[in-house]
């Protein structure tokens, strides 16, 4: 196996690597001539010259000239050729490598036997120990900072302890460091050391006030008091007016709780809730314009149960606000609804609001009266006898004749005195008389003659009797015909 040493580090190397183990050189390794591996060893050139192909290194016998002409040199890369021509009168041979007899022994690297133990790097026996860099077995501890990687320290950042300033940060102690690098701190003859310490003192204070706020709002009573304010601003006033309840007396909340009462009542109101509004601005008595609100409200829910037909409860609405707006009028307004709602005679409610309402000329509330409680004479049938319900259509002239009828309308529990007068068939008429018995509403009554219409039945005409009735006023309340024959 061919061999040689690295031309960087000296390191033998004795296999077909590319690169130096140690050192990580790239190798060029030396050519071999085809025609001197076939020359024998005898017959090689022998004053020191050495043939390379083209050029030819010579060295005399005397070392006066040196003759350089090889383009590839078997010496290493860091061979240097000298051109040493020594005075004409001297033949001493100079020491130096380029004078020298060939195979002559000489304390060189470059003229030694093959395994001479020298103490030179360049001709070691392999893992012969040397106090050298170059030629140390592996793991050896040398105090040289250019040894290579290994299992070993060296002067290099991270795997060792040190005090030299310039040691790079890593895995070793600070200890060294911190002597010679940190700069000690240098007192401020501004006083900004001070200011600086009180402003760290101010901020703190204000970090844990600005902390103790968070908390007490966070997970105290302020996160309860938030909830009740999100829920009043969301409209959902009860759970609003709870939550600042239960709070008692934190902050506002006992004012809080009676402000979510009041929004209630506006909601309500403004969404025709008007009852309930009512109740609620009542209950609040002079907290802020409740007063206020509560008539608007209560004055609203009267004309909503106007429009409902509730006119006592409206009334009673209205008649409660006293002079507030025109409540006076809607009391009357709403008794004539009730009125006009309820035309029955019968109806005392009725007869006693028309009764106020004349009093006061309010609307038409003469005209209905006169209307609703007018007598009328309905039912009007013609016989011979008081007591007979039967009908006749015809009377002889010569027999009794009774007109019966029925009283209507009138006042609740109303009575009259009915008046009447009759035209006979000859153009005479009966004068106005009064009737023997009171009338009242629904009663059955009759106006008769039991000896006839005619004193002497043979004078008188045939022809048409009308009997006609009047009220106290003066007022027809109905008229009847009957025929009258011989």
């Amino acid at each position: 196996m061919e061999s040689f040493n690295c031309p960087e580090c000296g390191y033998l190397i004795t296999d077909n690597s590319s690169f130096c183990k140690m050192c990580g050189c790239k190798i060029e390794r030396p050519s071999v001539n085809s025609n001197d591996a076939n020359v024998p060893p005898n017959e090689k050139p022998s004053e020191g010259s050495i043939n390379n192909g083209q050029q030819t290194v010579t060295v005399n016998s005397a070392g006066q000239t040196v003759t350089v002409d090889a383009t590839t040199s078997h010496f290493p890369d860091s061979f240097q050729v000298y051109s040493t021509v020594p005075p004409s009168n001297s033949n001493t041979p100079v020491n130096t490598p380029m004078n020298r007899p060939v195979n002559t022994p000489v304390n060189t690297p470059m003229n030694r036997p093959v395994n001479t133990p020298v103490n030179n790097p360049m001709n070691r026996p392999v893992n012969t120990p040397v106090n050298n860099p170059m030629n140390r077995p592996v793991n050896t501890p040398v105090n040289n900072p250019m040894n290579y990687p290994g299992q070993y320290p060296i002067n290099h950042p991270g795997q060792y302890q040190g005090s030299y300033p310039g040691n790079y940060p890593g895995q070793y102690s600070a200890v060294g460091r911190s002597t010679a690098y940190h700069p000690k701190p240098k007192k401020n003859s501004s006083g900004k050391s001070t200011w600086i310490i009180v402003s760290s003192v101010i901020g703190g204070i204000v970090l844990l006030v600005i902390l103790s706020f968070v908390i007490v709002n966070v997970t105290g009573p302020g996160r309860k008091y938030n909830s009740a304010c999100n829920a009043l601003e969301a409209q959902r006033f009860d759970e609003a007016y709870d939550e600042f309840t239960a709070l008692g007396d934190y902050k506002d909340s006992k004012t809080k709780a009676t402000e979510a009462i009041y929004q209630k009542g506006v909601y309500l109101s403004k969404h025709e809730k008007y009852k309930e509004a009512a109740e609620i601005f009542q209950g609040l008595g002079d907290y802020n314009d409740s007063r206020e609100q509560y008539q608007s409200a209560y004055y609203n829910y009267g004309l909503q149960l106007m429009g409902n037909g509730e006119y006592f409860d409206a009334i009673s609405v209205f008649s409660s606000l006293g002079d507030y707006n025109d409540s006076q009028t809607m009391v009357y307004e709403a008794k004539y609804g009730y009125i006009i709602n309820h035309l029955d005679n019968n109806d005392k409610t009725t007869y006693s609001y028309l009764n106020e309402l004349i009093s006061v000329r309010y609307k038409d509330c003469q005209s209905i009266y006169r209307s609703l409680y007018a007598w009328k004479a309905t039912h009007f049938y013609f016989n011979t006898d008081s007591e007979s319900t039967a009908k006749m259509y015809s009377i002889s002239k010569s027999s009794p004749l009774y007109c019966h009828f029925t009283i209507e309308g009138g006042p609740p529990d109303g009575t009259f005195y009915a008046y009447a007068t009759a035209l006979w068939p000859d153009g005479s008429s009966m004068k106005k008389q009064k009737s023997a018995v009171v009338m009242y509403n629904k009663g059955t009554y009759w106006w008769g003659w039991k000896n006839g219409i005619y004193k002497n039945p043979q004078e008188g005409k045939t022809g048409t009797f009308t009997l006609i009735l009047y009220d106290e006023n003066s007022n027809e309340i109905g008229r009847s015909s009957v025929k009258i024959t011989q």
